[in-house]
């Protein structure tokens, strides 16, 4: 049986882009544009004969701005060859200039540490307020950025006076560097009269959090607090505020499961009570 002679591609692609035309064994001539900030392509090439001596001219291959001409080479059985070529244009940085700074000046979340913010966290309301019981002296206020190009100014922990008097503002700058956001939360710490009568103690005591074994090993925690309601929320929080997830109470007792979070300290919130919860 004579040698082969097909030195056809049955292939021929740059990873992560389109090359024009699309594909054929018969075209041998192929081109393609990539953004300035694209430094290197990798082009992929298979033989249709499996008899084929060899494909040269694959894998990764630098780009200078402007036209980059790449040669893949198939040597057939019978050493005869045949040259396919791709010409990858590479533009200018005046073509691609770096996106626009982002204006987005809101917030993902605000977490408070004692009490609960009221109305619940949306991107556009900007005033909250926060009830605490008069044994709460300080208060950790941690905002959660939209994106990590944000500047935050006013959160951390924050000293409580009894009263209604305790008003924090927290601006956010955007990554523009012009606009901005003030997010304000006023902190009612109520007085040791008001906390001293019975309902206002019976409140407290229901609000109590109770998460074991802390730390945990086998990722399953069981979270009691008497004034949890079935459906209500259960949310894991990263020590810088993110929202991890989030779980539906099954009444005043529940076990949620926590194994698919890496080793850590983390925030679990149920009700309007914090508690910190180390996962092994």
């Amino acid at each position: 049986e004579p040698p082969s002679t097909n030195a056809n591609l049955a292939s021929l692609s740059v990873s992560g882009y389109s090359i024009a035309p699309t594909f054929s064994a018969s075209v041998t001539s192929y081109t393609l544009t990539v953004p300035n900030a694209t430094n290197s392509i990798t082009v992929n090439a298979t033989a249709a004969d499996g008899k084929a001596k060899s494909v040269a001219g694959t894998g990764a291959k630098s780009l200078n701005v402007g036209s980059n001409t790449y040669n893949i080479v198939v040597t057939a059985e019978d050493n005869s060859s045949k040259t396919y070529t791709i010409t990858v244009t590479r533009e200018t940085a005046e073509n691609n200039p770096p996106p626009s700074p982002s204006t987005d000046a809101t917030l993902n979340n605000i977490i408070v540490s004692d009490g609960i913010l009221t109305p619940s966290f949306s991107k556009s309301t900007i005033s909250y307020t926060v009830s605490v019981p008069n044994n709460v002296s300080s208060i950790t206020l941690t905002a959660v950025k939209s994106y990590a190009a944000q500047i935050v100014i006013g959160d951390g922990a924050k000293s409580l006076s009894v009263g209604s008097s305790n008003i924090f503002n927290v601006a956010v700058i955007a990554e523009n560097g012009t606009t901005t956001q003030t997010y304000t939360i006023t902190v009612t710490r109520r007085s040791a009269t008001g906390d001293d009568n019975p309902t206002a103690v019976a409140t407290q005591a229901a609000a109590a959090l109770h998460i074991y074994p802390n730390p945990v090993a086998n990722g399953e925690l069981t979270i009691d607090n008497e004034a949890l309601k079935a459906g209500d929320k259960i949310e894991v929080y990263s020590l810088s505020g993110a929202l991890l997830k989030t779980f539906a109470a099954a009444g005043a007792r529940s076990t949620i499961d926590v194994s698919a979070l890496p080793s850590g300290t983390y925030l679990v919130k149920a009700g309007s009570a914090v508690a910190k919860v180390v996962k092994q």
